[in-house]
């Protein structure tokens, strides 16, 4: 039995979607769903996710290949990525709105010290007169945008940027000028309702503070931690 088979597999028994396990792993669907649909190959770091999902050990995971020495890259290799996603998880399980203030006053915006920030957080050019859309250029992996949109890089969030009403694109380039120009955090509460790329309903009501922030070529930018208030 291949890999994806077994995921799909365990998947449908868990009896949740693969939406929903690809959202609790901190996979985009869009990657997910690919990758079992077309039994094409997957990241480690996806798998060992997956592994801790669905509560399997990497070792049933790997299967039983008959060749040892291939089983035990294999299993290295999982390991590995387990590894990798553990520590990941450690860097982001603590980050909230108040430790995202405390490093931003802690440092004054400078991307410095901010390892355990950086994957929750996604940054944007400050957006200039006559901007139509805000402009991305590092989307965190375990942002919230990243989650709810589905999206892996900067590419896929300016991508799902790009279908946002019109109403609702001119206040974020309006709080994104007035964050830029105000030299602090500021914090709002915002819903949103709008259509992905994928014909899903984003619906969702969250904390934003956008921050101006300095990196280290000394060029200012605009970085977005956002906080979700479903209970």
């Amino acid at each position: 039995m291949t890999l994806h088979i077994q995921l799909r597999n365990l998947i449908s028994a868990s009896g949740r979607s693969m939406r929903e396990i690809a959202g609790t792993a901190g996979i985009p669907y869009t990657r997910l769903h690919s990758a079992l649909t077309n039994e094409s190959n997957m990241r480690f770091e996806d798998v060992a996710s997956l592994a801790c999902v669905l509560k399997v050990s990497l070792d049933e995971l790997a299967g039983t290949p008959t060749n040892i020495r291939e089983a035990a890259i294999a299993r290295r290799l999982l390991n590995g990525a387990l590894e990798l996603a553990h520590n990941e998880a450690l860097l982001t399980q603590n980050v909230d709105l108040e430790t995202f203030l405390d490093w931003w006053h802690s440092t004054r915006g400078r991307l410095e010290n901010w390892d355990k920030i950086k994957p929750a957080v996604d940054l944007f050019r400050p957006p200039g007169p006559e901007a139509k859309r805000i402009d991305p250029i590092d989307s965190g992996p375990r942002s919230l945008a990243s989650i709810a949109f589905h999206v892996s890089d900067a590419e896929g969030l300016a991508k799902t940027l790009e279908g946002f009403s019109g109403d609702f694109n001119d206040a974020l380039i309006g709080a994104h000028i007035q964050a830029y120009r105000s030299n602090e955090p500021v914090l709002s509460h915002i819903t949103i309702d709008q259509e992905l790329p994928d014909g899903e309903r984003c619906v969702r009501t969250y904390r934003r503070v956008l921050a101006p922030v300095t990196n280290a070529d000394g060029q200012r930018l605009i970085a977005n931690f956002s906080q979700d208030l479903r209970v």
